[in-house]
């Protein structure tokens, strides 16, 4: 998933030759494209910030709404092959006032617990989140790339693919497929361990995936909480890497005898992407090195 070119043709070929020889089906086959781009993205992700606008509306008693900017950032995990984090920085226009440039220090003075710093940053952003009145809920999907960890080729097997349809997208030839989660542990966790569902629009010369959506429908108590994202995407030259280009997404919140409760919708937009690199200028670092001798 991580460069505009296509794969290289000897990987297409085994493919496509894998196919006619055991009557794979063409899901099968874009599937494996889409998991083997995707293990070039997991290696070239890491250190890539986008900036997130991001409007949320909650109505249940009232209809309340806020926009929240923040960077969004992706550090490398051994399990996961990512870590997206939300690090706030603006609630409708004003500077949240005990932010600091986490990102940029994360990603200089990496440290061993990298991951649990990322996760530290996730929960002190999360309470700028907007809930309904009179209702508690932490949302656990709204990353925009969260869809893409059941394509990977260590989670492909954990879910049936179906193929829907064919279509266009940008105007590229894409297979439409759906996926539905067969194994536990939930790769995304609920109370009621329920699995995820979701489609890819991939393309079918080079297994790139243009648009993802991704359902969760769970249960607490008499409750019924559907949680949707559906995420663009969009190539950036500079990074030479397909990101995210705008997320939308929705909860709603329904009685046993289905009845709408309360809901959540959000859109956020993305854009000033960037990957973190640290460099240290050779002369500092000579003068450095010499003087600790």
């Amino acid at each position: 998933m991580a460069r505009v070119a296509t794969l290289p043709g000897v990987l297409l070929a085994c493919l496509l030759g894998a196919q006619a020889a055991s009557g794979q089906s063409l899901v099968d086959t874009v599937v494996a494209l889409a998991a083997a781009r995707l293990d070039a993205y997991t290696r070239e992700i890491a250190g890539v910030v986008l900036e997130e606008k991001y409007l949320q509306q909650a109505q249940g008693r009232v209809v309340i709404a806020r926009e929240l900017e923040s960077d969004l950032a992706v550090i490398a995990d051994p399990r996961f092959g990512w870590i997206e984090f939300r690090d706030v920085f603006a609630v409708d226009g004003e500077p949240v006032r005990d932010r600091q440039d986490r990102v940029i220090e994360l990603f200089a003075n990496p440290r061993e617990d990298a991951v649990a710093q990322a996760q530290r940053i996730v929960e002190e952003g999360a309470r700028h989140n907007l809930n309904p009145v009179g209702v508690q809920f932490s949302r656990t999907i709204n990353l925009p790339m969260a869809a893409l960890m059941y394509l990977r080729g260590s989670n492909r097997s954990r879910s049936e693919f179906r193929r829907v349809a064919t279509d266009s997208l940008h105007g590229r030839p894409v297979l439409i497929v759906r996926f539905e989660e067969q194994q536990m542990p939930r790769l995304i966790g609920s109370a009621d361990n329920a699995p995820a569902r979701g489609h890819f629009w991939i393309d079918r010369e080079t297994g790139q995936v243009l648009r993802s959506s991704l359902t969760i429908e769970s249960r607490r108590g008499t409750t019924t909480i559907t949680a949707s994202i559906l995420v663009d995407y969009r190539y950036v030259d500079g990074l030479e890497l397909w990101l995210p280009r705008s997320m939308e997404e929705s909860y709603v919140f329904q009685d046993g005898l289905g009845n709408a409760l309360a809901s959540i919708s959000g859109r956020a937009l993305y854009s000033n992407y960037r990957k973190f690199r640290v460099e240290i200028d050779e002369e500092v670092a000579e003068e450095e090195e010499a003087q600790g001798r």
